[in-house]
């Protein structure tokens, strides 16, 4: 099982027009250890950097990918995204 710095679940939110990442995930400041991020039932868009980024050895974005819409390019450094 993943040590987590971090987790967090985002849930039936809408994340519009961002300058940056619609949602950026990454190794937590303090400890090092990798996050945990789950995203169910929302929206991304308009975003100009990555509509997801996962950055981090032990990162990890689980997406519910059937009540999701991700417009942007995801983006994995050395974290990982999984669409179920």
């Amino acid at each position: 099982r993943l040590r987590t710095g971090g987790s967090c679940e985002i849930e039936r939110c809408k994340i519009l027009d961002c300058a940056e990442h619609g949602v950026a995930v990454y190794d937590d400041i303090e400890t090092g250890e990798g996050s945990e991020v789950s995203v169910r039932d929302t929206v991304i868009s308009g975003v100009r950097g990555y509509g997801i980024q996962a950055r981090g050895q032990d990162v990890r974005v689980d997406v519910a990918a059937a009540g999701c819409t991700i417009q942007g390019r995801k983006g994995m450094y050395n974290g990982v995204i999984n669409e179920s």
